[in-house]
């Protein structure tokens, strides 16, 4: 996913990123594990056994992590 503030037409993109995850994203399995492209891992609630932290479709859907 893009982060729409970097680019000129941050609207057009951040509708796509809407789309994305409205149409992409939150119509995947409560169960499927998403694992983070940066550094940034706050929203990344859940570790493997390995310590690499990930959240789910539910845990996006339940605790509201995003504006949805």
């Amino acid at each position: 996913m893009e982060r729409p503030d970097l680019h000129e037409d941050s609207s057009i993109l951040a509708d796509k990123l809407h789309h994305t995850l409205h149409s992409k994203i939150l119509t995947l399995p409560d169960h499927v594990q998403i694992f983070p492209a940066h550094k940034n891992k706050e929203y990344f609630i859940n570790e493997d056994k390995n310590n690499v932290r990930y959240i789910t479709i539910t845990d996006i859907k339940e605790n509201k992590l995003f504006k949805i």
